[in-house]
């Protein structure tokens, strides 16, 4: 489609939704009386649009005439399965239902459709929701079903006993401390999706859930959709008009990734700070202008108890472009864990005051001789970047662990090194047999598994606040493990596995659903051969080092799907896949 076609069908979809917004429904036809040949364009997307309204109905929208319908699903059974108890909440497209799944013995949410589903959206949705039940994680309401009673589909989810996230911001502003608890919990949990695939494209304090215990929740994730059909222009550009980045409103789904999501995440926390929308207009048709051509007042003029720091995040959020926002839900979350400008100055301050005690008490020690070369050393940058494992997911290779002598090396930063367990970044075992693997044992130890048994390297400790590497060597004759290049310990050799089974990483094989890492992940190498058999220099890049006997390279730029790119040529991707006890 040329971009003159893109830029009428975007217009001729706006004038609809503002109609649709005052339940009103102009026919194609009409739309499209001067450019009958974007009919089929225009239909296609008013579909999607209003097979997505009742999922995205507000579960708090009252809508009292409708009371006698309510209660005709109250007692029935959905599916022969869902025992609906109790309304939830309810408006002009769906309803949302308390009810009691028998089979698993706990209560869950069902939302319904009032509109009449055909086989081919009932399919169509079944794909999507167990595409989403695949999120599994502690800050994305869980997807467990979805089906049709009647000819009406309903979806099915965790039940969260609390409040919506606009309940709270109607009762007025929220402190600064917990509105940036409340949006760092909503950026690890976008982050977790867009590594999987998914975007989101309808954040907004209705689909964010806070349980009794303050835990936030994102909901709606059945209406979201993947970065693939995204790039294939199937995923339509579905939102909350307030909420919508400016590349949703004018139709530029090329500019449509995960920066769209953390416009719509820097709009919640505005409305958070202030009470307010950053943008307001008494029709759509101000909104929609708002959002594309104005900047939105400083969050200070309205609240002055804002640090500027939030400010400043707040709204490099809401920038126009989405090349001018954070990269990364990540990079927002780490946004609100640096220092500001401020505080670094009186922390300054308190160190010199106390390098100054500190030097006139060494002035008086009397010096012993000892090797302080450790200590002097210059300290490691501080943890930027790489990809989150969160104990509950891990990746799928294609590489067996048949191939021997083999080398595993990876940069990572544990989340922890107190773990009570053995964690593994990269393993192959099998339940009743022996693999292979490196990770990190109890408290923070460099090891590695081997078919025979293994190595814990206890003299040598990882650290959770810098990058390290990690490699290790199982040679023809012994088992090599390195730390930053050095050499940790060594064991016996290791023989071929008497199980053949991929290496998977994040956990300790593809059978094992316990000794998971937790912790970033900025790259890993598999590579046939004994790639160091001696003390050498790390790679700071797998991929601009010599990598010809590279069976396996991911690095962060692999990651942008469910699918893991290989970048060293020997087509091994990988794929996401969620642990399982």
């Amino acid at each position: 489609m040329a971009n003159d076609d893109e830029d009428r069908l975007s217009a001729l979809l706006l004038k609809w939704e503002e109609a649709w917004d005052l339940d009103e429904d102009i026919s194609v036809a009409d739309l499209c009386a001067n450019h009958p040949e974007l009919e089929q364009a225009l239909a296609d997307q008013i579909k999607l649009l209003k097979s997505m309204s009742w999922m995205k109905q507000d579960a708090a929208d009252d809508d009292q005439d409708d009371d006698e319908e309510i209660d005709s699903l109250i007692g029935e059974t959905l599916a022969g399965r869902y025992q609906i108890d109790s309304i939830v909440g309810f408006g002009g497209h769906g309803k949302v239902y308390k009810a009691f799944d028998p089979e698993l013995e706990r209560h869950v949410a069902v939302k319904v459709s009032k509109s009449i589903a055909s086989e081919n959206q009932t399919d169509e949705l079944l794909e999507e929701a167990r595409r989403a039940a695949k999120l599994k994680h502690s800050n994305i309401v869980a997807v467990y079903d979805v089906g049709r009673h009647e000819g009406q589909l309903f979806f099915v989810t965790e039940l969260v006993e609390g409040q919506n996230l606009a309940d709270l911001i109607a009762g007025g502003r929220v402190k600064p401390s917990e509105a940036t608890r409340i949006v760092s919990a909503l950026a690890d949990a976008l982050q977790f999706a867009h590594q999987q695939g998914f975007l989101h494209r309808d954040i907004k304090p209705a689909n964010i859930l806070l349980d009794h215990q303050g835990r936030v929740l994102v909901t709606d994730f059945g209406i979201a959709t993947t970065i693939d059909k995204i790039e294939d222009h199937r995923g339509g550009t579905p939102g909350t008009l307030p909420y919508m980045a400016p590349e949703q409103i004018a139709g530029q789904v090329q500019l449509i990734d995960g920066r769209t999501d953390i416009h719509a995440l820097g709009v919640v926390l505005y409305e958070l700070l202030t009470g307010e929308l950053p943008y307001l207009g008494r029709t759509p048709t101000a909104v929609r202008e708002q959002i594309l051509l104005r900047q939105p007042k400083p969050l200070s003029s309205l609240n002055r108890l804002v640090p500027k720091k939030l400010e400043a995040i707040c709204l490099k959020c809401l920038a126009k472009h989405p090349a001018d926002r954070y990269r990364t839900a990540m990079e927002v979350k780490q946004a609100f864990e640096t220092p500001d400008s401020t505080s670094i100055a009186k922390i300054g301050l308190v160190v010199l005051g106390i390098s100054l005690i500190a030097l006139s008490l060494i002035a008086w020690r009397p010096w012993n001789g000892e090797n302080t070369s450790a200590e002097s050393k210059v300290a490691a940058p501080l943890v930027e970047g790489g990809i989150m494992f969160d104990g509950i997911r891990r990746i799928l290779t294609p590489v067996m662990n048949s191939t021997l002598p083999l080398t595993i090396e990876a940069w990572i930063a544990p989340s922890d090194v107190n773990n009570s367990e053995n964690q593994f970044i990269v393993g192959s075992d099998v339940p009743g047999h022996f693999g292979i693997g490196m990770g990190i044992g109890k408290g923070g130890h460099p090891m590695a598994e081997t078919v025979r048994g293994g190595i814990d390297a206890t003299r040598f400790r990882l650290s959770t606040n810098r990058w390290s590497h990690l490699a290790a060597v199982f040679a023809s004759d012994e088992t090599r493990i390195y730390l930053d290049g050095k050499l940790a310990a060594t064991c016996e050799a290791t023989n071929v596995p008497e199980v053949e089974s991929p290496f998977v990483i994040g956990n300790l094989g593809e059978q094992q659903g316990n000794m998971r890492f937790t912790g970033k992940l900025r790259s890993v190498r598999i590579s046939s051969g004994e790639k160091f058999k001696g003390e050498f220099i790390s790679d700071e890049s797998f991929t601009t080092s010599d990598h010809s006997e590279a069976l396996l390279i991911y690095d962060e730029s692999s990651f942008g799907g469910d699918q893991i790119k290989d970048l060293s040529g020997s087509g091994n991707d990988g794929s996401w896949e969620s642990i399982v006890n």
